[in-house]
């Protein structure tokens, strides 16, 4: 199942979904139309309503997969919450809402025969960028929660400090539900295999960020290095070079990969 709060032709969401094994797609066209109150449909609180009604018919084990609009512009609060959201600071107004949302997801999910056995995985696309960054890349975009949520399933609270790529929640999320698992994707279980360094792309170049060095890259091969305050991992011990290498390595498996779908279309 995919959930989304507004149109399903978005990035042509629907075209990819169907090609990859979504057989579900719940969009703005199935909420009542009085409440699409923007570009972005239905609030979130509606999508995560609606998702409760289907998952509630849908065969056990399932999939899906909830994306979010509310926390983008236009920032629209539901009428009947606009008195609970109404702060002189519109983004924080809408941040609020937004994480009230998702509690009323997770709330309503508890009383659910099916919620003992779900993991939920909360995950954002990028961070916010505050302010001017004096490096090469802006830390704070990619800088993101990742949450893992299954209080019968994974026991007590437990943080990760080391860095996690976005390529690691898929591997991450089998190592979870445990069973054989052939990982083929170039991520890794982060909770089996701690990573000591990740790296970050923009338009125009890649930093890789280790425990206190952001050391980055331009399309030209030039290199910039940028001292930073000592995390809470320790420091790496991996030679620059060979990190590089397969940082390198893993760009141009991606293109090749890409390269070989466009081909076969």
């Amino acid at each position: 199942f995919f959930f989304t709060t507004h149109d399903e032709q978005f990035d042509n969401m629907a075209g990819f979904l169907r090609q990859n094994g979504f057989a579900n797609i719940i969009a703005q066209d199935d909420y009542p139309q009085e409440r699409v109150f923007s570009i972005l449909g239905v609030p979130d609180h509606d999508m995560y309503q609606k998702s409760l009604e289907v998952l509630d018919k849908a065969k056990t084990p399932f999939f899906a997969v909830m994306l979010t609009g509310s926390n983008h512009k236009p920032h629209v609060i539901p009428p009947e919450l606009k008195a609970q959201f109404n702060g002189p600071n519109e983004k924080e107004n809408i941040v609020r809402y937004a994480d009230w949302a998702l509690g009323y997801l997770l709330q309503n999910a508890a009383s659910k025969p099916w919620f003992k056995d779900t993991l939920f995985v909360v995950l954002a696309d990028h961070g916010q960028s505050v302010g001017a960054s004096p490096l090469d890349q802006i830390l704070s975009y990619h800088h993101m929660p990742l949450i893992f949520w299954a209080p019968q399933l994974l026991g007590a609270h437990r943080q990760l400090d080391n860095p996690v790529s976005q390529i690691d929640v898929l591997p991450t999320i089998m190592g979870l539900l445990g069973g054989e698992v052939h990982n083929n994707s170039m991520g890794r279980d982060v909770l089996k295999q701690p990573r000591t360094w990740v790296y970050m792309v923009n338009d125009t170049g890649a930093c890789v960020r280790f425990a206190d060095l952001l050391e980055c890259e331009s399309e030209d091969g030039r290199k910039t290095q940028y001292p930073l305050s000592a995390s809470s991992w320790k420091t790496n011990s991996t030679d620059s070079t060979t990190v590089w290498k397969t940082v390198h390595a893993e760009w141009q498996l991606s293109d090749w990969v890409l390269r070989q779908q466009n081909i076969r279309r």
